[in-house]
């Protein structure tokens, strides 16, 4: 439930120095109780008794359970760990109308037993029957742990708000960042009575597992998605009466570059490695670690192996701390293996999606060869991240160098 008005005994507006910046404190701070967000808090001035903070929901709605977030503002626990005698004693009341109040739950007197998990700082509770709640008040009885502040980084009540679902939201779009496609940007009008937007996403059009919420906002940029990986999305609506999930499911693609072809293949002899390093395939990290490429014995590559599974959807190899020089273009000395005529590879230089490379065969699985490829994107020094990645047509990687 969203509140309408928020009250607290004090607010702390000191410096937070843990994170860098100002404490919550103010109107902001106390809205931070309740923004169902728990890297922002509320923190009253000090962590003794009779510190509270209270909100009204504007209207009663039904409560069959709550929680609350404690947020350990200010704690000097010994050695960064905290012991079996931290527990938080307070008092929660609940108003139906916001003028007679009456005890939800009384942890005054609550005693910490050693080895008995009384470190509560995120407390869930059901109720027996559903409540009419307008006004919620939680309210410190003793000395905060470790010395720190009464402070909340959230008050979530769970129920049913006596309105209506907010209608679907449809009419949105997709639009994938061309330089990083990690990233996708999802923006849409907003839903009249709608709280808050669940943005659904996955990469199968019948299959959306992510889930990012926005509260507050009409659009969201995504930034764990998967080089050379399709995705779809949609959008839900929600608000304190009920879930409506949309029916329209729209793809974010991954856009495949233009084709690049370089010279016919050479023999797998290294360049200058006193300045360019020789990267084996088989010391990459490999993905997925199980089900997708593996090292595989083979006299004829570089170092006696080489990595084999390269045809799948989805899979890659990442070689990382590799030496770029002054920065800026490159190519990318690849040797491989294609005994299957004709093959293509993805390439990507510090998360940047190169065009898409054509491999020729090289006439057998055991038989290696060497092509230069165009790169750029590289920063200077050992700090270059450059992935190989499958793209349906199999090729064996041996080893890499990087030519500046």
């Amino acid at each position: 439930y969203a509140p309408q008005n928020i009250t607290a005994s004090s607010d702390y507006t000191q410096p937070n120095s843990a994170y860098g910046g100002p404490a919550p404190g103010g109107a902001q701070g106390k809205a931070a109780a309740f923004n169902e967000d728990m890297r922002s808090w509320w923190s009253a001035a000090t962590g003794t008794g009779g510190e509270w903070i209270q909100a009204d929901f504007g209207k009663t709605v039904s409560v069959n359970a709550f929680q609350i977030n404690f947020a350990d503002q200010d704690t000097t626990a010994k050695n960064n760990l905290r012991d079996n005698d931290w527990i938080y004693r307070y008092l929660l009341e609940f108003s139906p109308d916001g003028v007679d109040w009456y005890t939800l739950l009384d942890k005054s007197d609550a005693v910490a037993e050693p080895n008995k998990a009384q470190d509560c700082s995120h407390d869930y509770f059901e109720l027996a029957k559903s409540l009419g709640v307008r006004c919620i008040r939680l309210t410190n009885k003793g000395s905060v742990p470790a010395g720190g502040k009464f402070a909340v980084s959230g008050i979530r009540l769970f129920g049913h708000g006596g309105g209506e679902a907010p209608a679907k939201q449809d009419d949105f779009t997709v639009v994938r960042n061309k330089a990083d496609e990690r990233q996708a940007t999802v923006s849409w009008t907003a839903v009249p009575g709608a709280q808050g937007y669940i943005v659904c996403y996955g990469s199968r059009e019948g299959a959306q597992h992510l889930h990012y919420q926005v509260i507050g906002g009409t659009s969201v940029t995504v930034r764990n998605l998967t080089l050379c990986v399709d995705y779809w999305f949609t959008v839900d609506t929600y608000n304190d009466s009920g879930y409506t999930k949309g029916t329209v499911v729209k793809p974010a693609p991954w856009t495949v570059p233009p084709l690049v072809t370089p010279d016919a293949p050479q023999d797998p002899v290294p360049k200058d490695t006193a300045k360019y390093p020789l990267y084996e395939a088989e010391d990459a990290r490999l993905y997925p670690m199980s089900g997708g490429p593996a090292v595989a014995d083979d006299p004829a590559a570089s170092g006696g192996k080489s990595v084999q599974g390269m045809h799948e959807p989805g899979v890659y190899i990442e070689f990382t701390n590799i030496e770029g020089g002054p920065g800026g273009e490159g190519k990318l000395w690849l040797v491989y293996a294609c005994g299957v005529g004709n093959s293509l590879v993805n390439i990507s230089v510090n998360g940047t999606a190169l065009p898409q490379t054509f491999l020729h065969g090289t006439g057998g699985w055991s038989n290696y060869k060497g092509v230069e490829i165009p790169i750029f994107g590289l920063t200077p020094g050992k700090t270059n991240t450059v992935r190989l990645a499958g793209a349906g047509i199999g090729f064996n990687p041996d080893y890499i160098q990087v030519i500046y």
